[in-house]
This record gives structure tokens, sequence and C-alpha cells, in this order.
């Protein structure tokens, strides 16, 4: 995780905005008032979707038995 501070965050703010959305990599800002991280719109998705299906138990337990299972009992070729 790259790693800057407000003011140079903000005197490169659409060049920090391009590198982040462009290589996902999530940026630590810090400042003394405190820090923030600047995450592309992909990733934010994808936390989003985490921790909605991983708030549902089922899902949650179906994905980890899933995770578990080998691929050769969950593929089936009918010839």
């Amino acid at each position: 995780m790259q790693t800057i501070n407000a003011s140079n965050a903000r005197s490169n703010f659409f060049n920090l905005m391009a590198a982040t959305a462009n290589n996902g990599d999530p940026t630590l800002i810090t400042s003394k008032a405190g820090n923030c991280v600047l995450l592309s719109e992909q990733e934010w998705s994808s936390i989003q979707e985490t921790i909605f299906l991983m708030s549902n138990p089922k899902t949650r337990r179906d994905i980890l038995e899933g995770i578990d299972t080998p691929l050769s009992e969950c593929v089936h070729i009918e010839l």
C-alpha cells in the first residue's frame, strides 16, 4: 500500500486517483487530523460484496464448504 501525506495527496489528487484506479492498490493518506484510505471503485465494490455474502451465515457456510471441496467432486460431465 502506498502512503502519502495529505499535502502531497492534495497537490497530486488527480494523478493519485488515476494511479489508484489503474493499479487497484489502496493508498494510505496520512495527516495530523487522522488517516484515511483511498480505494478504487472496483476494490470498494469487492469489499462490499464480500461483507454482504459473509453476513449471511448459510451463504458463508456454503462458501467455506465449497473452498474445501475438491474440483473433481464439483464437475460432472455426461458423455
